[in-house]
């Protein structure tokens, strides 16, 4: 799933127990079937994965959390370049 976020797709699903999300799903506890995970792209490449879980209104909740990445992937640009600068 990670990988795929990375790669370009939203995901909006369970997370199943497999040895990739075991420990992530160890910390969490409990999930639901309506997992969320949205990547942050900086320069086109994505810097981290924004995950939410228990969305309640779906289609709102996706749309904030796409806004979201938006927002924090302008943000993360902006630090680099000061950096750089």
């Amino acid at each position: 799933v990670f990988a795929g976020v990375a790669s370009g797709s939203d995901y909006l699903g369970p997370l199943y127990r497999t040895e990739a999300h075991a420990p992530l799903l160890d910390l969490m506890e409990t999930t639901t079937r309506d997992l969320a995970i949205v990547p942050v792209r900086v320069h086109g490449h994505a810097a981290l994965l924004l995950l939410a879980d228990e969305l309640g209104d779906l289609a709102l909740s996706t749309k904030r959390m796409s806004e979201l990445a938006q927002a924090a992937g302008a943000a993360l640009a902006r630090v680099l370049r000061s950096r750089t600068s």
